[in-house]
């Protein structure tokens, strides 16, 4: 997965993010608790985050009052199947 913002969206920032759990998506990962806090880097315009779909993650509150557009595109091999949820 790649995701490549279209308008800064910084850590801690009013847009909000993409909260990460690094190492989540390898086998006997244990899922966090309620207050175990990830990784949420920071999205600028320009650059782009490429990362294995399985990998544990959310989309943080946008506080702000603009929109949060972000382009991103999915590869996976043709017997992949995404289990979501």
């Amino acid at each position: 997965t790649v995701f490549a913002p279209l308008v800064d969206a910084p850590r801690g920032g009013a847009l909000g993010g993409t909260e990460f759990w690094p190492g989540s998506h390898r086998p006997g990962y244990e899922e966090p608790g309620e207050m175990d806090e990830g990784f949420t880097p920071d999205f600028m315009t320009g650059s782009a985050l490429l990362f294995d779909s399985r990998l544990l993650h959310r989309g943080l509150q946008n506080r702000g009052t603009e929109r949060r557009p972000m382009l991103y595109a999915i590869w996976a091999q043709p017997w992949y199947e995404d289990v979501n949820f």
